[in-house]
């Protein structure tokens, strides 16, 4: 697992958003951004299930060790792991 500082830092640079455009998007404060960032604070519960939302909106997935990465490299994972289940199998 990788510690939640580290996660909101790829989250933002996956996002492409500034601290001002993200918290302007949360209806938060731009000094919050910069303390998840710093792991000072983490999202509280009712601001993490639109962050969530807008990561989903903009094709950002979660790979089981919480690391975001775009969608589509978890598609990516995905066939490539049922490719190799494929070919050991024949």
């Amino acid at each position: 697992m990788i510690d939640a500082a580290t996660q909101f830092r790829v989250i933002l640079a996956l996002l492409n958003m500034t601290n001002n455009d993200l918290a302007d998007r949360l209806d938060i404060n731009a000094t919050t951004i910069s303390a998840w960032k710093t792991g000072r604070h983490e999202p509280h519960r009712d601001v993490a299930p639109r962050l969530r939302e807008l990561c989903e909106e903009k094709g950002i997935g979660f790979l089981p060790s919480g690391m975001p990465v775009p969608r589509s490299e978890i598609e990516a994972r995905s066939n490539n792991a049922g490719s190799s289940a494929t070919s050991t199998a024949r």
